[in-house]
């Protein structure tokens, strides 16, 4: 495969944050759940930034930021698909530039790409967390699995230890 500056660039920009092969595989694999939880995100930053005159004053009004958002949808669930090309890059660069065309500060949309982050991992954590006490009320997960076999090993272990056992 040959690799664009831009490709060579964002490979080396992974490779320093360690988001290789395997993270970008485990990336994609929650992408279901970055989906469903996005829109709260986005909404949740959106609402937030409302409140900051210093951003708030690059919209002309709800309609204008609307379609930000629509765009910052389109943005991260790219990034769900952990794929992270030339075509990644180039939206980036789109993104970036017209931050710097309107005079925002990357301190403000840093923050707010914390905002969004922030939200998805409470989120997926909590997915996490609801999908782990599932398996644990007798779902049919790995959990689930192994007390169901405890139950089975214990007894019988359980019952060589005791006198009355026959030991046969």
């Amino acid at each position: 495969m040959e690799h664009s500056r831009d490709d060579g660039d964002i490979t080396a920009r992974l490779d320093f944050i360690g988001l290789d092969n395997k993270g970008r595989d485990a990336l994609r694999s929650v992408e279901p759940l970055i989906a469903k939880h996005l829109p709260e995100a986005l909404a949740r930053f959106y609402k937030k930034l409302a409140t900051v005159p210093a951003v708030s004053r690059f919209f002309s009004g709800s309609d204008q930021m609307n379609r930000a958002q629509s765009s910052q949808l389109g943005h991260w669930l790219a990034i769900a698909t952990g794929r992270f090309d030339a075509k990644y890059v180039e939206s980036s660069r789109r993104i970036g530039l017209r931050h710097a065309q309107i005079g925002l500060e990357p301190r403000w949309y840093i923050g707010g790409y914390g905002v969004i982050v922030e939200t998805l991992v409470t989120e997926l954590a909590r997915d996490f967390m609801d999908e782990h006490i599932k398996s644990l009320k007798g779902g049919s997960s790995t959990a689930s699995m192994m007390r169901k076999f405890s139950r089975l090993r214990c007894p019988i272990s359980a019952s060589r230890c005791q006198p009355w056992s026959n030991p046969s």
